[in-house]
């Protein structure tokens, strides 16, 4: 009974620790390029993006894609016009005119775009993970979008031109020096029970 309770316990405390899980910071990943050419570049690309997320709020949203198998090129399944519905919204996809009804290489291109922004592995493969982010609703985007403006407020201090970024949901540090990106390499950053902290020092 005692070691039920202690897994009890446990599991508690980890569904907590989830419930009040920041967002990954920087989620400008998922929306605009990394850097610019200022050391405050990523919070002005941030409220651009949050502008934009609210007019695609405003103009109501974007279409969820239903479950089913991984969408994989040439595949001509109904879910096909949906996605490259979905990808135009946000600007991964210029779907003019066009009816997609083959997953071809253009839209293939615009899923590896969406992925890449995204922190998911640019394979072009509709799958679980990558119809999870599309699906996201543009509501929780724009919290998101919110949050990590106020962080980058903090974070992007005009006048700082030298400094590290730890980018956890792309497993990336980078380099600035003299406000330029000098060097970016891959990290280690916790999973959901070991999560990285975030914070702001200066050495």
């Amino acid at each position: 009974m005692a070691s039920k309770a202690a897994k009890s316990r446990k599991s508690g405390t980890a569904l907590r620790r989830r419930e009040r899980r920041f967002v990954p910071f920087l989620f400008l990943l998922a929306l605009v390029p990394a850097f610019g050419d200022t050391p405050n570049e990523p919070y002005v690309r941030l409220q651009a993006a949050l502008e934009q997320y609210l007019q695609i709020a405003e103009n109501g949203g974007w279409p969820t894609l239903p479950g089913g198998p991984t969408i994989e090129p040439g595949s001509n399944e109904s879910r096909v016009a949906a996605l490259a519905r979905r990808l135009a919204v946000t600007g991964d996809l210029d779907a003019r005119e066009r009816v997609f009804t083959v997953y071809d290489d253009e839209l293939q291109g615009a899923v590896r775009r969406f992925q890449a922004r995204h922190g998911l592995e640019t394979d072009a493969l509709v799958g679980r993970k990558t119809l999870q982010a599309l699906n996201v609703p543009v509501e929780q985007r724009i919290a998101q979008l919110r949050l990590n403006s106020e962080r980058s407020q903090r974070v992007f201090d005009p006048g700082l031109s030298d400094f590290m970024l730890v980018n956890v949901p792309a497993f990336e540090s980078t380099l600035v020096r003299d406000g330029k990106v000098l060097t970016t390499t891959k990290v280690i950053v916790g999973e959901t029970e070991t999560e990285t902290p975030l914070f702001q020092a200066r050495g």
